[in-house]
């Protein structure tokens, strides 16, 4: 139990134990109660619990912070603005950081009076679990984050804290972009216009760019909050009772994609050889006009199932198992043409900190396998 004396004895020797294995950077991050819910609603124990927190830290390391996801609190009704204020009132202001994660779409700075007047970082998420659809809402991110500076004396940062990677880049490149222009005071309108001009010059690494360029920000990126975080059905278990979510709208999709296509087509033949950031970029697109065929088969075949019509059904699955094959030999070559550029730029930032061939290995081999 975090009041009882047992708990700070045994933490201080794990923190103790970990900075003589590890050494320290002075940021510790302990989520308690992420998830979690505390069993006892008493004040008086979550603010014991709070001061008990901190104890080992104070005791092994001086100058320690404590980081802690804001998560805890905005997933989790038992998190009300006195329970929160018991939990953090003496935990000093300089050693307390909270990350207020999936600020995008459910902030809680705001709801918490900035976590009773705690320091703070609005963490953009934008990927759940590494199969996010291709989606966001650009405008309205840049626009919450600067409300978010020019509100709140004690948001100290942003930060960007995906729980999977190579998704959504534009609309990441555009809010880290954008987090430099904050102190600014520049409107996200202004910011946009100017910064989409060279992006597509800024990531292929090309200048001269010409014709007019996808519309990705009003189709795929305007996405409204209650289709914001949806998954490729590829992706998901089998079953019959899946709720579609119509995220987009097939034509317009279609043209964004042909149009993106033609664009980075015209543009990039002056290359003798193509980027690699391009292969990723089409993995991307290309998983989007697959889930919509998806979405359109898997409803012809939970008909066909309910009702019977074995013609149907049979006709529904052997062209899901296509297009997934199809989309799987695809991808697989486009991976494989970009893959020596990333092992490359893997080898030279693993031997340039350190890392022994052995362990080279083996992390690339997970990293790699993981994507």
């Amino acid at each position: 139990d975090p009041v009882s004396d047992f708990y700070v004895n045994v933490s201080t020797v794990f923190i103790e134990e970990l900075i003589e294995h590890y050494g320290t950077n002075h940021f510790y991050g302990m989520d308690m109660f992420n998830e979690n819910s505390p069993t006892n609603t008493s004040l008086i124990y979550l603010n014991v619990v709070g001061r008990n927190s901190i104890r080992p830290f104070s005791t092994v390391d001086k100058t320690f912070t404590w980081v802690l996801q804001g998560w805890t609190f905005g997933y989790d009704a038992y998190w009300t603005p006195p329970r929160i204020q018991a939990y953090l009132s003496d935990v000093p202001a300089a050693h307390l950081l909270i990350l207020d994660m999936f600020a995008e779409i459910s902030p809680t700075w705001n709801k918490t009076d900035s976590f009773g007047h705690k320091r703070f970082v609005w963490v953009l998420i934008n990927n759940f679990g590494g199969n996010s659809v291709l989606n966001g809402n650009i405008r309205q991110t840049l626009t919450d984050v600067a409300l978010a500076v020019r509100t709140s004396p004690y948001i100290v940062g942003v930060g960007y804290m995906p729980e999977g990677i190579y998704q959504n880049s534009l609309l990441v490149d555009a809010f880290l972009a954008y987090s430099f222009h904050l102190n600014r005071q520049t409107k996200p309108e202004e910011f946009l216009r100017t910064w989409l001009d060279r992006y597509m010059v800024v990531v292929y690494g090309m200048a001269g760019f010409s014709g007019n360029p996808p519309n990705l920000i009003n189709t795929f990126y305007s996405q409204s909050q209650d289709r914001y975080y949806d998954f490729y059905m590829m992706y998901r278990l089998p079953t019959l009772s899946l709720s579609i979510t119509d995220n987009w709208d097939m034509e317009e999709v279609r043209g964004t994609l042909q149009q993106t296509l033609a664009y980075l087509g015209n543009n990039l033949a002056k290359l003798q050889q193509l980027p690699t950031v391009f292969y990723y970029d089409l993995i991307n697109y290309l998983q989007v006009f697959i889930d919509l065929r998806l979405q359109n088969l898997y409803g012809i075949i939970r008909k066909a199932y309910s009702h019977g019509n074995v013609h149907n059904l049979t006709f529904a699955t052997v062209k899901v198992a296509r297009l997934i094959k199809s989309f799987d030999t695809v991808s697989s070559i486009l991976v494989e043409r970009s893959f020596p550029c990333y092992r490359d730029g893997f080898t030279k930032f693993a031997e340039d900190n350190g890392y022994s061939p052995s362990e080279l290995s083996q992390d690339f081999l997970l990293q790699s396998t993981l994507w």
